[in-house]
């Protein structure tokens, strides 16, 4: 046994060097030369893996090579109910190289199971409602987006998530209408601050949050809950701002606690006096995590750990 899951992990390396290398390939190297290359391409490698749980990707490069497109449509493994097992899936990844340079990780999943059999293993109650509510339904969809943005030195700037589960369908009939599903229909666009959500949803919720090239330290975040189509009045914003994990401040990481929360009746973020008693307001909040994140960079031993920071704050 020990053997079988040796020579298997090899077998996976050599398959997964095999996709970094058509890539390289077949690409625009500037692509492959982000620093946040492997870091892209190694979330969606395993993304697709535990999904899946195989290897026979396809892989497609548009004619300028500013776009690698990696998808499957296959059974899921990866499922809260062995009754789920029997399902339709498909992941659409793409590794987008923009115009101003920046790296684009754009992750599309979507996951259809039959209506009666994801009925049956819901608690009585919501089993009742699923079957009242939805008399001529054949399917359930659930789907999940990842998208982020990385500028040319590999550093993360943007990061946007978006799940909506639970939404009836009359069925599918071809492979292709799943991929027309996750990528048109049901697929959010992700733009600055905001995620513009797409019409048709059932029990989405979401989270964009980004930081400018002037200010890497400050992260702002907003998440949306409970955003339920018959349930409006549970739905929950939180606009807060936060500091960067300094462990890795080159990725878009921050705290359990907000430095400011936006005040929907004054329109405007209410400081957090514990952290910053002598702050009156964002632009004074700005000042202050920007001077304490340079001094932090500037002032490490290991600027080479940095190099990517360093190039983003001296080139604004």
């Amino acid at each position: 046994m020990i053997e079988e899951n040796v020579s298997e992990k090899i077998e996976n390396s050599q398959r997964k060097d095999e996709l970094v290398n058509k890539i390289k390939t077949n690409a625009s190297s500037k692509i492959t030369e982000n620093n946040a290359f492997s870091k892209v391409f190694d979330y969606i490698y395993s993304y697709m893996i535990n999904t899946f749980d195989s290897e026979d990707f396809n892989l497609e490069f548009n004619d300028d090579k500013t776009v690698v497109t990696i998808s499957k449509i296959g059974l899921s493994t990866n499922v809260i109910n062995e009754k789920l097992k029997d399902n339709k899936s498909a992941i659409v990844a793409k590794i987008i190289l923009s115009q101003d340079s920046e790296l684009i990780s754009d992750i599309s999943y979507g996951i259809l199971y039959d209506f009666e059999t994801f009925a049956s293993v819901l608690q009585e109650e919501e089993k009742n409602k699923l079957l009242s509510r939805y008399k001529n339904a054949k399917a359930i969809l659930n789907t999940e987006y990842r998208y982020e943005v990385y500028n040319k030195n590999g550093i993360a700037i943007y990061y946007g998530s978006y799940h909506d589960n639970g939404f009836a369908l009359s069925g599918l009939k071809e492979n292709e209408d799943i991929i027309t599903q996750i990528t048109k229909i049901h697929k959010p666009i992700f733009e600055e601050e905001f995620c513009k959500t797409p019409e048709l949803y059932e029990n989405r919720k979401y989270t964009t949050a980004h930081r400018t090239g002037d200010n890497l330290g400050m992260i702002y975040v907003l998440t949306v809950r409970n955003d339920k189509k018959k349930e409006q009045e549970n739905k929950k914003v939180l606009n807060e701002i936060y500091h960067v994990n300094m462990d890795h401040p080159e990725n878009l990481l921050w705290g359990k606690r907000p430095l400011a929360v936006w005040n929907k009746e004054d329109e405007k973020y209410d400081i957090e006096q514990e952290f910053f008693s002598e702050v009156e307001d964002v632009e004074g909040l700005k000042e202050k995590v920007n001077k304490m994140f340079r001094q932090f960079i500037n002032g490490n031993n290991r600027k080479e750990r940095f190099d990517g920071i360093l190039k983003t704050i001296n080139n604004m």
